[in-house]
């Protein structure tokens, strides 16, 4: 039996202990992510008690981790809850619940009443980034591409490119559709800002759903969603306008663009003309690379602008008349499929006056000079058609594609110098074009066929000179080719983590050249004709045991045949080749703001139909070429390529690192035979190595508050060679050196936009044989004010500035004034705006090319007026 003190004293034990075990703390911590593998940042984490009563509650860091922390003993009753917007709501008992849990939340959009929400400018979810619009335009945006301009993390170059982590886009989409199939600036520079809710950037992205989860994608693609209120109408704008310039000229414009989006259909149409100085050859030329699209060796003899051209905007320098037209039509066959149709047709004639002055070094020879002026009018009419019909389901992507794209360009100029030459040229150039995509899944089986059919005709290629100092120059040239390509795939999964596959390929090419001169009493032909056969068996193995990290390898098998004949000599080139290949990629995220890859490679290029075209071809009246030696052109190269990419979308954070290693050689050098009178290309057949090296870093910050983005960027690339001068081979050595920065800012709620962007560029290139040493110095500098006193009132201005090297050790200035006002009422804009008002009349500027210095001037256009009245609708 137990007395009283020694009960009291188990008593005040038990409560003690029992005290002591409720003191202790229990904890849980673990990881939330979506159902990509991507974590979820802001999910509340909360424990409730039998009563449904919080009891602990914590939110996900910026990793998707928690901690749950409590002080006592959870009863077994108790739950754990997993709670975001936008997706299912997840509870567990406690006794589901352990430390370094892993816990994945399923999408569940939610459709709420129309509220009034203040939007964070950059929202990440998984690999999709969502930038508001609203957020980063101003008043001053004329079109979706200025928007896209300010968007940090996003690269806009002059011709309307759009770049993401150092990598062009791979598609371009409005609401989900490809209707302008590649040519995207159709879009971008004609799109108003009041129609677009949001830009989307979908990281690593696929096209073929039915290898989202087997072929990796380094490259991005753009999406623009569309506001309510502007889709299931037609929307758009036409405007004219109507000016003059100082040398009493009028100009004159005159344009319109519709587009109408429904969730089943979409269709843009443009149709404009101007002699303002606009070029439109930018929006119906594809920025995306597609399958068909070669071109023969005749079609591109000739340049447009062959005696130089500046690096200043066309619109500066010249005196310009252009037409264009387009038709892009994109409509939903079924839950997947779709036809696409574009058209469009466009007329380019321009002209402008230069000089040209070249500087050739003639190893211990004096250096031969040549100078000219020259009077240029380039003319280039295209036309071109597609039709896409594809059917893009999980387990299957069908696609076919017929194109045609026709060419004609007919060139005039009149050069002035010691002898006045009077040279024409003409290009006529036609592409036919057919892909057939199908890759087909089943289970753990993946079968792909690809077949592109390409016909390419240039029946018309011809070069005229004659002058008073000058023989007359006659040059007929033709050629033709037919290519085929096809590719048979198959791949298997295993484990749901690797993919073991094999793919062969089979290519052909039939290509025919021919070419027949005189100029005074000489003359030379070439009629080369053959056909090339590859055929490639490629093994390759990707593992990916997750979303963070993929390897894939590479090992391609080459077999070449090669046949070709001079039918003027009957000299025959026949070639069978064996060779290796190597590829290696790495992609590893080890958070979600971090990502890498690494590229590892050995590559071989073999040469075509040129390296057997022996006899001289005349590209101006002045200048020839010889393409080959007779023996075939063949490359070997190891390459290195890192590309490491942080972003963080809550701090508006981009930084970019790219870098690139490649050492090789060839069997050839090439270079110029310089006379006083006549500049032709060399050819010798001896081993020629070659080294690259280039870095590259990019850093966008966005402030939201100031509404401003800054963006830094820097390159250095060095490369070197070896050049042939009057037959001597000599070594050169190139570093360039580029820095770049920009300013974009909307304060005052987008009342204001200021833009201002500065480049820096400078080149050194060596001759240590020669003892040679040439630097040249490049500054721009750039930017936009634009005003509004009050809403529909806006006042801007633009300015131009540059300072770049001329000749030996000069320098020369060029200052550029724009400005204008616009009045906006309702659907109705009212413009005057003014071109180079400081009414600057020439530009300068010099450039080395091997050994050699070449400085160009261009006559500028004059200061010029128009008035504009726009209309949208």
């Amino acid at each position: 039996m137990l007395s009283i003190p020694r009960i009291s004293i188990i008593l005040l034990a038990i409560l003690l202990s029992a005290a002591v075990w409720a003191a202790v703390p229990w904890k849980v911590s673990g990881r939330v992510d979506d159902a990509a593998g991507e974590p979820l940042v802001g999910v509340v984490v909360k424990m409730s008690d039998s009563n449904g009563k919080t009891v602990a509650f914590c939110s996900t860091d910026s990793e998707g981790n928690f901690k749950l922390n409590f002080t006592g003993v959870p009863g077994k009753d108790w739950k754990v809850s997993f709670a975001f917007l936008g997706f299912s709501t997840k509870t567990l008992t406690i006794d589901g619940v352990k430390d370094g849990m892993k816990v994945v939340l399923d999408e569940a959009p939610l459709e709420l009443k129309e509220v009034v929400v203040k939007i964070p400018p950059i929202k990440s979810r998984g690999d999709t980034l969502t930038y508001d619009v609203a957020s980063f335009r101003s008043k001053a945006d004329r079109n979706i591409e200025d928007v896209i301009k300010k968007l940090p993390g996003v690269d806009v170059d002059d011709k309307g490119g759009i770049s993401y982590n150092g990598e062009r886009i791979n598609r371009f989409y409005i609401e989900g559709l490809d209707v302008v199939s590649g040519r995207y600036t159709i879009a971008t520079r004609n799109i108003s800002p009041d129609d677009i809710l949001a830009v989307d950037i979908y990281e690593n992205h696929q096209p073929k759903q039915v290898l989202k989860d087997v072929d990796f994608s380094n490259k991005a693609a753009l999406n623009l969603k569309m506001k309510k209120k502007s889709m299931l109408k037609p929307i758009g704008n036409v405007k004219g306008g109507a000016g003059g310039d100082d040398n009493g000229d009028m100009k004159w414009l005159g344009e319109g663009f519709g587009m109408f989006i429904a969730p089943s259909m979409q269709v843009l149409v443009t149709a404009k003309a101007n002699n303002w100085g606009n070029s439109y050859s930018n929006e119906t030329r594809s920025l995306i690379t597609e399958p068909g699209d070669e071109a023969s060796i005749a079609s591109k003899l000739y340049g447009d602008m062959p005696f130089g051209s500046a690096k200043i905007p066309s619109e500066r320098y010249f005196d310009n008349r252009a037409v264009t037209a387009s038709v892009n039509t994109i409509s939903k066959t079924g839950q997947y499929g779709k036809l696409n149709f574009t058209a469009d047709y466009t007329d380019e004639d321009n002209r402008t006056i230069n000089t040209e002055s070249i500087t050739y070094t003639n190893s211990e020879d004096p250096a031969i000079n040549f100078y000219e002026r020259v009077e240029s009018r380039p003319r280039s009419q295209e036309a071109k058609f597609s039709m896409k019909i594809e059917e893009n389901a999980p387990t299957r992507f069908i696609g076919d594609r017929f194109s045609f794209r026709g060419r004609f360009a007919d060139n005039s100029y009149s050069i002035f110098n010691s002898g006045d030459v009077r040279q024409t040229s003409r290009t006529d150039d036609y592409n036919f074009a057919n892909t057939l995509d199908m890759t087909l899944r089943s289970g753990r089986n993946i079968v792909s066929f690809n077949s592109n059919i390409a016909v390419v005709n240039t029946p018309v290629s011809r070069i005229n000179a004659s002058g008073d100092a000058t023989s007359t120059l006659v040059q007929r040239g033709s050629a033709l080719a037919f290519t085929t390509s096809e590719k048979i795939g198959y791949a298997w999964t295993l484990a749901g983590v690797s993919t073991l596959g094999v793919n062969l390929n089979f290519d052909s090419a039939y290509d025919t050249f021919k070419s027949r001169f005189t100029a005074g009493s000489s003359g030379f032909a070439n009629d080369i004709r053959g056909y090339d056969l590859k055929t490639v068996l490629e093994p390759h193995y990707t593992y990916r045991p997750d979303v963070r990290f993929n390897v894939k390898v590479q090992l391609p098998l080459t077999l070449t045949t090669m046949k070709f004949s001079d039918r003027l000599t009957d000299k025959k080139y026949p070639v069978n080749k064996t060779d290796f290949g190597l590829r290696t990629t790495v992609n590893y995220k080890p958070t979600a703001r971090l990502r890498g890859s690494l590229t590892l490679s050995r590559n071989t290029r073999l040469g075509d139909i040129r390296d057997f075209i022996t006899n001289p071809v005349y590209t101006t009246y002045r200048q020839r070429t010889t393409f080959g030696t007779g023996l075939l052109n063949e490359s070997e190269s190891y390459s290195a390529a890192t590309n490491l990419y942080f972003r963080d979308p809550i701090k508006a954070v981009f930084i970019t690192f790219t870098g690139l290693y490649r050492s090789g050689h060839n069997n050839r050098i090439t270079g110029s035979n310089v006379t006083p009178d006549e500049v032709s290309s060399l050819v010798a057949n001896s081993r020629n190595r070659s080294d690259m090296l280039n870095l590259g870093l990019t850093l966008s910050k966005n402030v939201r508050p100031w509404r401003t983005t800054f963006t830094l960027d820097g390159n250095v690339n060095s490369i070197r060679r070896k050049i042939l001068r009057q037959e001597n081979p000599y070594r050169v050595g190139n570093i360039i050196y580029s820095l770049h920065g920009a300013i974009s800012s909307t304060p005052f709620n987008g009342a204001v936009d200021l833009a201002v962007s500065a480049w820096y560029k400078s080149s050194v290139q060596k001759i240590t044989a020669l003892g040679m040493r040439s630097d040249l110095n490049d500054i721009i500098a750039q930017g936009s004010l634009s005003v509004h006193p009050v809403s529909a009132f806006e006042i801007y201005s633009q300015i131009y500035w540059n300072q770049a090297t001329v000749g030996q050790g000069g320098t020369r200035d060029c200052f550029f004034l724009g400005a204008g006002v616009r009045y906006h009422a309702g659907h109705f804009d009212l413009e005057l705006s003014g071109k180079n008002l400081t009414n600057s009349r020439s530009y300068s500027y010099s450039y080395f090319s091997d050994s050699d210095l070449y400085s160009y001037s261009f006559t500028l256009r004059p200061i010029e007026f128009l008035v504009t009245l726009k209309y949208s609708f």
